[in-house]
């Protein structure tokens, strides 16, 4: 006999809240996609409320490119507690090849490829390492 599934949530990422973050100096643009792949939201926000923006969404996983701007915002999103992925942008040819360049174009893709699993991931240090990295 099946077992009806549909009713209890599978502790898959693929079935998750997944965020994609491009990121700048003062903002980044986020997108939001449900478990569908659908956009649940987007937008603009200032880069010292993005975990009081995601935190009642329940965003399981974040995608970010590596950039100058990355350290503050993944050092603080891994002491929230979500599960951060960093991409090389080398490595994301998808988002460097675009014809339509934008950061809410960007957000997406990133988003998209974390929520598939396909983000080709860049090593980023321990904290208690970076510490020491810059202290050296």
């Amino acid at each position: 006999m099946k077992k009806n599934l549909s009713s209890r949530r599978s502790g898959h990422y693929i079935s998750a809240v997944i965020c994609g973050l491009d990121i700048h100096e003062e903002s980044t643009y986020v997108t939001v996609l449900g478990p569908d792949g659908n956009v649940l939201v987007r937008g603009r926000i200032p880069n010292q409320d993005i975990h009081s923006f995601l935190g009642p969404i329940k965003v399981y996983k974040v995608a970010m490119e590596v950039c100058m701007h990355i350290i503050p915002m993944y050092r603080r999103l891994v002491e929230k507690g979500y599960h951060v992925t960093v991409s090389h942008p080398k490595n994301t040819r998808c988002i460097a090849v675009a014809h339509i360049k934008s950061d809410q174009v960007d957000s997406r893709a990133l988003a998209e490829l974390q929520r598939l699993d396909s983000l080709s991931r860049s090593n980023v240090c321990k904290m208690e390492h970076f510490a020491r990295k810059i202290f050296l």
